[in-house]
This record gives C-alpha cells, structure tokens and sequence, in this order.
C-alpha cells in the first residue's frame, strides 16, 4: 500500500499541532496551578557596562517577579541598586556581592546594606554605605567595580559578600537583546531562549528537573559541594588581585562567607571544600568571616526563600545586624 507524500505531510502536520497545543496546556496548567520560578528580569533593566561588564541601566526602575516574591528594582545613577553614594562621609562602606547582597527578592529599602545604613543614620554616625552587588556578579566584575572606585569613591572599608556559586567563574555574564544572559548566543535564537526563560513555565520547570536530578546524583557520589582546587585557586586569584588594590589604596578589606543554602549544605564534600578555600584566604593575609557561625542556632528555615534559596525580608533584617556588628568593628579599629 503506498502512502502519498500528501497524506504523510498532512499526518505530520496534525502530530505537530497536537503537540504544540499539549504543551500549550501543560504551559497553562503550571501557571495557574504550579508556578515555576522565572528568570523574569524585565527586559531592559541590565544594561553592558564598559566599566563593570554590565550594570543596571542607570536610574531605571524595573519588575522582578517570582511565584514567592514580586518586588521593585531601582537603580541609581552608577547602576547600581540603591540610593546614590556620599562621597564626603566621614567612614565609606564599599561593599562587593552579587544577588545575596543586591537583595534578590526584596524591595527598596528591605536589603542587609539599606537597613544597616537606617541604623547609622538613625544614630547621627556618619557612615556611608555603597552597595555594588548584583546578580551574576563575581570576582571577574567585583574587581572592576573595586578597581573604578577605590581612588573616587575612597571607602575606608571593602567588604566583599562572597556566595560559593562564585567559585571557579571564568567570565562574565553579558547582556543581549536586552536581558542578562549566562552565555551570550547566537543572535536569532538566543533572544527566544532568553524570552523562553522569563516567561515559560513549562521550560522552567525542565531546566529545574534537570540541575535537581544532577544535584542528587553528585551528592549520591560524594560529590555534593565539592570544588576542584583549581577552581579555588582560580577565584582565590581575583581576591588577591583586589588585595593588591586595596594595599595600595589603605582601606581594610574583609571577605564574608556567606551561608550556603540548597541540598549541599551540610555535606562532607563542602565543609571539606569551605575549609580548603579558609586556608587559601589565610595563607594570602585575607581576612574572612563565616557568617554561618552567624546563623540562629535553632529555626533558620525562616530566614530564605524555599524554593529560591535567596533571602527574604526576615533573613536581609537578621543579617543587617551582622553587618551592621562588623562595619562598627571594623571603624573602631580604624
């Protein structure tokens, strides 16, 4: 029995129209009943930087959305999320970070620096606080952003909020078609990616699927947080780079381990990997502190998001405290 390339064509035709309009309604059924956790930061709202690799756009205000959090961003004239720098305060905070420090998931005035700046402002102490962290930065951009400011912004303090997904990066993000991208693709279908990554539950919830399972297999092999040596050196690297900054500039610098959260945490494989990374920022003359030490020793399940891991309000007010103890530590010794 031969079959026509007409009836074939048209079988084929159905098949794909079949399949589009599942996924449509498994696209419809997740965001009316399981909301996955978008990338969703508003088109426009980074922008490339000749001067840090990318920024906010300066002075732009911008939605980020998650099923647990909607808030607003404000960028500053610098790019920066938060108010403008005081270039003529008596202590200048220059703090380094990335989304933990931005305050992903938090409004305006509710991250650590904002509400450690109402404190000294409350008290008539004159401290300033110059929050540079935002998501996707690592050392690769927090090196730029100490090297542009240390002889303008003149802090007296550097703190960078270091989180371990930082460990090993080799380059920067980017941003194309208007939105920050991991890796910077082919023109025409990089954009649909991005567009699928804000805005389609369905491929959400496979790209979670996927780095779950991957997680749960390096864990079930003894690989659950663990880091190569090399990956260490490689971010020890652009620590000892703003080192030498700070060494020529004078002011104190202090790397802050931040908490780990997420199915890592607690295994073997990290505690062994955060003790290796300790020892390389004491055999360099790099002054760190665990804020894990810092943690409540009882419920600390309130201070993140479940499913995002960052912050919430409660956790950005806790560690406000913590950094707060820490800049007034560190002016007393100044």
């Amino acid at each position: 029995m031969r079959i026509s390339w007409k009836s074939l064509l048209s079988s084929f035709s159905l098949m794909l129209l079949s399949s589009v309009l599942l996924l449509l309604l498994f696209e419809v059924a997740l965001r009316n009943f399981a909301p996955q956790p978008l990338y969703s930061y508003e088109q426009g709202l980074f922008t490339s930087s000749a001067d840090f690799g990318y920024s906010l756009t300066p002075l732009a205000k911008g939605l980020h959305s998650q099923p647990e959090y909607s808030y607003f961003i404000r960028a500053n004239s610098y790019g920066f999320r938060g108010k403008e720098p005081r270039f003529d305060a008596q202590y200048r905070v220059l703090i380094l970070g990335d989304s933990f420090g931005m305050g992903q998931g938090v409004g305006e005035g509710k991250n650590l620096a904002e509400l450690s700046q109402i404190y000294f402002n409350d008290r008539d102490v004159d401290v300033d606080i110059f929050n540079t962290s935002l998501a996707g930065y690592s050392g690769i951009n927090q090196l730029k952003v100490l090297h542009k400011f240390v002889k303008t912004y003149k802090p007296k303090l550097v703190i960078l909020l270091f989180y371990w997904n930082d460990v090993g990066a080799r380059r920067s993000l980017s941003v194309q078609n208007g939105y920050l991208v991991v890796n910077a693709g082919n023109k025409y279908t990089a954009p649909f990616r991005e567009w699928l990554n804000n805005h389609s539950h369905l491929y959400s919830l496979v790209r979670r699927f996927y780095y779950i399972q991957k997680t749960k297999g390096e864990v079930k092999r003894g690989l659950g947080g663990q880091y190569a040596d090399s990956d260490m050196e490689t971010t020890i690297k652009y620590i000892n780079e703003m080192k030498t900054i700070w060494e020529l500039n004078k002011p104190a610098f202090v790397v802050v381990l931040l908490p780990r959260e997420g199915i890592y945490e607690g295994t073997a494989e990290f505690r062994r990997s955060k003790k290796t990374f300790i020892d390389m920022l004491t055999k360099n003359s790099v002054l760190a502190r665990d804020w894990t030490l810092e943690l409540p020793p009882n419920d600390r399940n309130h201070l993140n998001y479940k499913i995002d891991h960052h912050w919430n309000e409660a956790g950005h007010a806790y560690f406000a405290k913590v950094l707060t103890r820490l800049i007034e530590e560190m002016k007393k010794d100044d």
